[in-house]
């Protein structure tokens, strides 16, 4: 399957990019902010968007994911060190949204890709 990563910590998106192509998925593209990672959702149209909750620069993760569903329904998976209630309270109003808390586990991350792409064939 195909995914961007958008996460501002260069090496934590580096290591993920690796594990998932090594799974046989494509990467087409890593972002840090949240507009640059908007605009490479637009251009490449990945079925896969993983996407950190803080991000550097103005926007968050959930604001990043509310405009992209304006125009896409790839799966997004947020990664993020902050499960509290009220976080995941507003990562309920996401559709097509999942939440991976920090370290994300890779091996769960590849497994969940492997299930939606039997689901999607």
């Amino acid at each position: 399957m195909t995914f961007v990563i958008i996460e501002d910590e260069y090496l934590i998106a580096l290591h993920m990019q690796r594990c998932l192509e090594s799974a046989g998925h494509i990467c087409l593209g890593i972002e840090a902010e949240g507009d640059k990672g908007i605009r490479l959702v637009q251009e490449k149209a990945p079925e896969i968007i993983i996407l950190d909750i803080l991000l550097a620069g103005m926007m968050s993760g959930i604001d990043v994911a509310k405009e992209i569903r304006k125009f896409s329904k790839a799966m997004i998976v947020f990664t993020t060190g902050y499960t509290s209630c009220e976080m995941l309270s507003k990562l309920e109003s996401i559709s097509e949204s999942v939440v991976f808390p920090k370290p994300v586990s890779l091996n769960k991350l590849i497994n969940y890709i492997e299930k939606l792409k039997q689901n999607n064939n």
